[in-house]
Formats: structure tokens, C-alpha cells, sequence
């Protein structure tokens, strides 16, 4: 599978490059973008140890019209929800980090679902990982998804349920006040 990192700030963003390294035979990265020079930067100084070379895009649009199927949202909280719908218009497959943004109007919009009632805003789910090796493999799971093998693990109203847990905890009524 071919992908690429639209927005490198997220701390997981590292996580995804080293999944790409250990996996060769599953996984191309084909680029990465993001806005800010410095993170570039700081990526292509901590990356290096993986032994990827990684082209750096200089636009968002690039990384859109590159040969990647699959877009993994690694930017700043505020842009993320604007990367990944740009990229869903565009096509491809879209793995987007929590928390996904800073409107829910537009997190409603980007998954195109009104969800069900299966989670209720403010439930909590507590997920004991013990070491490394058992986090889950995300870009495995994408790609088992994107093949029609299997359903994600969690529903989208289960990811709006703790997008507005988020918000609540940090007293934001409406997220578009922080952008």
C-alpha cells in the first residue's frame, strides 16, 4: 500500500514511518507534507535512523495528485479535519488522528454518517496496552479495511463520541473558536 503523511506534527507521525521501515513489502511511503519548515526539519534529522528516503512535498495539493492510496493525517489538531477532507475529495483513503479537530460540524461532515447510538458523548473506554509490540498496527488495519477484509474496530459514532469527550473535558462548547 502507498501512502503518505499529510501533516508531520503529531507525535504518531514517527509511529507510521517506522511501521513503513519494518514492512517494506506492505508499505511505500511515498511522501510527506507539511507546512511548517521546522518540522520538516526536525522529521528528516529523527527519521533518518529508519533508513527511508522520504520526498518531502512542498504543497498539499502534491501529496493529493501523488500515487498514494492511502493519506495518514498527522497535522496540528486545527488542520486536520481540512487535510483530511481535501484528501476524501480527492480519492484516497484516509487515516486521520485524534483528536481529529477543532469542528464537529465538519468531523460530522468529513464522515459522512450521522453515526449510531452504540457510544454516548462523555463514555469513557479504557484501552490497557501493555508494551510496545501489542499497540495495534494502524496501517495494517487500514489496509486489511481498504482490501474489504475486515470492518474498523470502532465506529464512527464511537470517534465523534470522543471528539466531543475532548472538547467537553476542555470546556469547548464549539471547537471552531480555536482555530
Amino acid at each position: 500500500m502507498k501512502i503518505a503523511l499529510l501533516g508531520a506534527w503529531h507525535s504518531h507521525a514517527i509511529m507510521h514511518v517506522s511501521e513503513v521501515a519494518s514492512r517494506p513489502d506492505e508499505f511505500e511511503l511515498v511522501g510527506m507534507y507539511d507546512a511548517d519548515d521546522l518540522v520538516i526539519a526536525k522529521n528528516k534529522e529523527r527519521w533518518a535512523e529508519y533508513g527511508l528516503d522520504i520526498p518531502f512535498f512542498s504543497s498539499v495539493e502534491e501529496v493529493l495528485d501523488s500515487a498514494a492510496e492511502a493519506v495518514v493525517v498527522e497535522g496540528h489538531v486545527y488542520q486536520n479535519l481540512d487535510y483530511a477532507e481535501r484528501a476524501l475529495e480527492a480519492g484516497k483513503h484516509v487515516l486521520l488522528e485524534k483528536p481529529a479537530g477543532v469542528d464537529l460540524t465538519q468531523l460530522a461532515r468529513v464522515y459522512l454518517t450521522e453515526g449510531n447510538a452504540e457510544y454516548e458523548a462523555g463514555e469513557w473506554h479504557d484501552v490497557q496496552i501493555e508494551t510496545a509490540a501489542e499497540f495495534p498496527s494502524l496501517l495494517r488495519e487500514l489496509a486489511a479495511c481498504m482490501r474489504g477484509e475486515k470492518e474498523p474496530d470502532f465506529s464512527l459514532a464511537h470517534d465523534m463520541a470522543v471528539q466531543r469527550t475532548l472538547f467537553k473535558g476542555c470546556g469547548i462548547e464549539d471547537g471552531r473558536a480555536l482555530r
